[in-house]
């Protein structure tokens, strides 16, 4: 009677195959593809958040140009009320009011500046540029042409036909 008993003692051979081995692959393919969507969306919110922001400096300019020629229509006004005032035409009190704008409308300008520091700085930070950095920022004039001109319905269906020839309009 003899008998043979067959024992593995080696670490390394122990606990070895697919179904063990398998599972830490798996966890580890999964942490990764987390990891690669977590960072697909932090991309994508930077991405976001810069766009934002620079589109927010773009508008803050132009604000900034409307409130300069405001501003400069409220002096105007003013000039040609004081005009009339001196003149005898309308009462001195009608000063005040005028004056009122012009005061309102050099607060606007005002903020408006500020809101074009406080977007260029932003940007700077997401931007990791330096901060006290005088290079400025510039929101190109490129966009113009998207913002202020209309669609021409007759182009773009001319374009799609041209593009998609089996396109039907309904």
């Amino acid at each position: 009677d003899r008998s043979f008993v067959f024992s593995l003692d080696r670490p390394l051979l122990r606990n070895f195959g697919r179904r063990v081995t398998g599972v830490a692959v798996d966890l580890s393919k999964i942490d990764y593809d987390i990891g690669l969507e977590v960072f697909r969306s932090e991309l994508n919110s930077y991405i976001a958040n810069l766009s934002a922001t620079f589109f927010e400096l773009y508008f803050a300019r132009k604000n900034y140009f409307v409130q300069e020629q405001s501003l400069a229509r409220a002096r105007l006004q003013f000039e040609e009320t004081k005009r009339d005032i001196d003149a005898g035409v309308i009462p001195g009190q009608e000063i005040y009011l005028v004056e009122e704008n012009v005061v309102s409308f050099e607060i606007k300008l005002e903020s408006a500046r500020r809101d074009i520091a406080w977007y260029e700085l932003e940007l700077k930070k997401l931007m990791n540029l330096e901060l006290a950095s005088s290079t400025p920022i510039v929101a190109s004039e490129a966009l113009d042409a998207h913002l202020e001109d209309p669609a021409d319905f007759a182009r773009a269906m001319e374009h799609l036909k041209t593009v998609n020839p089996n396109y039907l309009v309904k």
